[in-house]
């Protein structure tokens, strides 16, 4: 456990420190980049003739779902295989693969790895063909570009988007203005929630001018956004500058639409802005750093403000891998990733070397208005969804209390249907505990007692042995009155469950919401099933007609207990029970 706090406190503090120097080298990008001086050969380099600009392609760009494995082929080899060779190849390096991750001595699971790895080798080849063609059928039409992605293939419901940019005025190699239209719609699942799916479509129209001896592109643009499943409704001004090793896009959104009911929960969404900045590393040429300042007014609680700091780097002419990491005043950091192919992807694909160039940029070149580079917005409504560990929430508010609360148990990856739907039924914790794997309802179990609310052993349910009357009733051997506990169950405690901005609630507020049985307790606001709950002795599910939801504070009879609220089929009242138990935790907004 020290061994590994320590290379925590390593992670972060390189991470902190290689932030630092992406923060550093994007001020001096943004200092010397967009005026670096041009090279006057490259200047006096004769203009592309008519026929070539003909031939440029475009770059297709189709991304990739990172949480399914993808391999590309070597391009370079000087032999072509032919279909069912490369199948076979194919199938062996997946049976490599399964052989070199999995115990020898298990052979079921070493067959169910072998078929997960060819199944999910053939979802991502099948993916990228699909693709393929169909960014080469949709370029066929129009004289802009186009562009289409579809993911998820392994999923109930596809991911797709689709997105063309197009000329509206008279595009050619003489031209220095540019009138477009750009528009797009997309769907896809924002969390793991079942009900998070949403589809946007964006219409928009923009005008572009050469300036700076043709050095540089200025833009204004004008886009409409509209949510199927929620009828948001948005407007946006945009305003963009781009040079060959620099860009800069402000973009101000203003929404216009007031609050709508999605899934049994009244949703706003958000006016704001982001100012957004990509450049070329110094020394870097295959580098860029690209940083986004951001802002949404949220009308209820705080405004949220954050930034998305990061590197994207050119594997090959076609390939490009994106990290950086995403932090605001009401979240953790997180970290990201992003694979990007750029499709058709060609004959050949040379990795990229990386050297570090004796110049500090790039010689700079003139613009070209027929490159139609995408408009660099938020293309997604922002709302009032929170999302939070993989799951998107909504809010409610009780209309006898007017206090706010999360629309579902913590873990639930759906709003209730009904009492005993167990798709809502979340996560079970134990009293005072962090999220750290045991919440699971399905996680193993030990006898071993925690020596400090933040170190009991992960994923794992503490039992309270075969005899709680013996006076162990715990899973932590010290903290007897729940103090430390109480305080870390609040918004920023050491063992906060809770998105911010939010709680466990204490008694009081859960006796103020007057839920007299499970019936009314599924028909009021909050959609409360009966979840049951989980046994400190066996770790076995109990009380499936019962809901159990924990409450904050400590029991005022008895030190080793802790109150929950217990609602059955025919009342419901406070009581107190040992804090091994496993119960629901539905979060309240603080005041």
């Amino acid at each position: 456990m020290q061994n590994t706090t320590k290379s925590h406190i390593i992670l972060a503090s390189a991470f902190k420190q290689l932030k630092h120097f992406f923060a550093l080298s994007l001020l001096i990008t943004f200092s010397l980049n967009a005026f670096s001086v041009d090279d006057s050969q490259q200047l006096n380099k004769e203009e592309p003739s008519k026929e070539a600009l003909n031939k440029k392609e475009f770059n297709k760009e189709a991304y990739l779902d990172l949480s399914k494995p993808y391999q590309q082929n070597n391009p370079q080899s000087a032999k072509q295989d032919n279909q069912a060779t490369t199948i076979l190849k194919e199938v062996a390096g997946a049976a490599r693969t399964a052989l070199g991750s999995t115990n020898s001595g298990n052979t079921d699971q070493l067959g169910k790895k072998v078929t997960t790895d060819i199944k999910n080798q053939a979802i991502n080849k099948t993916e990228g063909l699909v693709n393929d063609k169909a960014n080469k059928f949709l370029n066929a039409f129009g004289a802009g570009r186009s562009e289409v992605s579809i993911n998820g293939m392994n999923t109930s419901r596809l991911n797709y988007s689709i997105k063309t940019i197009q000329p509206l005025s008279e595009l050619n190699t003489n031209s220095k203005e540019l009138t477009f239209f750009q528009g797009g719609i997309a769907s896809n699942r924002r969390s793991e929630s079942n009900d998070s799916r949403r589809t946007t479509i964006n219409l928009g129209v923009g005008h572009r001018l050469l300036v700076e001896d043709d050095m540089a592109i200025v833009g204004i643009n004008v886009f409409t956004d509209y949510e199927t499943k929620s009828k948001h409704r948005r407007l946006s001004l945009g305003l963009e500058y781009q040079r060959t090793n620099f860009s800069a896009n402000i973009n101000k959104y203003h929404i216009l639409s007031g609050k709508k009911v999605v899934n049994a929960a009244k949703e706003a969404a958000w006016s704001g802005y982001d100012v957004k900045f990509s450049g070329q590393a110094p020394y870097l040429p295959w580098a860029k750093i690209k940083g986004t300042y951001y802002y949404w007014d949220t009308k209820t609680g705080p405004n949220i403000k954050g930034n998305i700091l990061g590197v994207d780097i050119e594997l090959t002419p076609s390939v490009s891998f994106e990290f950086g990491q995403e932090n605001n005043n009401t979240m953790n950091a997180t970290n990201y990733g992003k694979l990007t192919v750029k499709l058709p992807l060609g004959n050949k694909q040379k990795s990229t070397n990386f050297a570090i160039a004796s110049k500090a940029f790039k010689d700079s070149r003139k613009m070209d208005l027929g490159e139609l580079a995408w408009v660099e917005r938020n293309n997604k409504i922002k709302n009032s969804t929170i999302l939070f560990h993989g799951l998107a929430y909504s809010v409610v508010t009780s209309k006898k209390t007017g206090r706010v609360w999360l629309d579902r148990n913590l873990g639930a990856r759906q709003v209730c249907t009904s009492s005993t739907d167990e798709a809502c039924y979340g996560d079970l914790y134990q009293w005072g505990r962090a999220k750290d794997g045991h919440e699971s309802r399905t996680s193993g179990t030990t006898t071993t007692r925690a020596s400090s609310i933040t170190t009991p052993a992960p994923n794992k349910f503490i039992l309270n042995g075969s005899n709680p009357s013996s006076g162990v009733r715990d899973w932590i051997n010290n903290d007897s009155n729940g103090a430390l506990r109480i305080a870390a169950w609040k918004d920023g405690g050491v063992n906060d469950i809770c998105p911010a901005g939010f709680s466990v609630p204490n008694k009081g507020e859960l006796e103020a919401e007057t839920l007299t049985n499970t019936a009314t307790a599924f028909s009021s606001f909050l959609k409360l099933p009966a979840a049951g709950s989980r046994n400190q002795s066996n770790g076995n599910l109990n009380d499936r007609s019962v809901a159990f939801l924990w409450a904050r504070a400590g029991a005022d009879n008895k030190s080793a207990d802790s109150d929950y609220l217990r609602i059955d089929g025919n009342s419901s009242r406070i009581e107190n029970i040992v804090r091994t138990r496993g119960g629901s935790i539905r979060c309240i907004k603080d005041l």
